[in-house]
C-alpha cells in the first residue's frame, strides 16, 4: 500500500507496532527507511487531540542523535499522523529479550554505551525542560549497530 504524505509518495513495508491510541508502520521513499504513527481520533476529545499535536510539537524541538527525529505531522479525517525518522526494528525491551530467549549475556561494553546514549538522550531533553515521563524500554529504539534513540512523547 502506498501513502501519501505532504504530496510524496511513500510505500509501507510493515506494521512495526500497535498501542492502545494507533500504529506505528515502517515506509520506505527513495531507498530511506521512515515511522508513521498513526493515531485514531475518531472518537477523541479534543483534548486528546490537542495532546496528539503537543507530542508532534515536542518531537519537532529536538536535533539530537540520541532522540527520535521529527519531518512531518498533519491530522487527515481520522487520525493524527506523524512521520519520524526509523530508528530501528527493535525496542530495547525487544532487543534485551532476544538475548534472554537465547540464554546470552550482553557484553558489559554494549550495556555500558546503551546507558551512555540514553542519559545523553535524557539530558537533552530535560535541558529543555521536558520529562518524558513513559520512559521505558518499550519507549527506546535500538538498530543494527547498538544505537539507541528515545521516541514516543506522547506523556511528556
Amino acid at each position: 500500500m502506498n501513502i501519501i504524505i505532504d504530496s510524496q509518495e511513500y510505500k509501507e513495508i510493515e506494521e512495526l507496532g500497535k498501542g492502545a491510541y494507533g500504529k506505528v508502520y515502517k515506509l520506505e521513499k527513495d531507498k530511506k527507511y521512515y515511522a508513521y504513527k498513526k493515531i485514531s481520533i475518531n472518537d477523541s476529545t479534543k483534548e486528546e487531540i490537542e495532546q496528539c499535536q503537543k507530542e508532534a510539537k515536542i518531537l519537532s524541538g529536538f536535533n539530537n542523535e540520541y532522540i527520535v527525529k521529527y519531518y512531518h505531522s498533519f491530522i487527515d479525517k481520522d487520525s493524527f499522523n506523524i512521520l519520524m525518522e526509523y530508528a530501528g526494528k527493535l525496542n530495547l525491551k525487544q532487543y534485551i529479550k532476544t538475548y534472554k530467549d537465547k540464554s546470552l549475556f550482553i557484553d558489559e561494553k554494549i550495556i555500558e554505551n546503551i546507558i551512555k546514549q540514553i542519559c545523553l538522550g535524557l539530558k537533552e531533553i530535560h535541558n529543555k525542560e521536558i520529562i518524558h515521563r513513559d520512559l521505558s524500554s518499550d519507549n527506546i529504539f535500538i538498530n543494527e549497530n547498538n544505537h539507541i534513540k528515545i521516541g514516543d512523547f506522547g506523556v511528556s
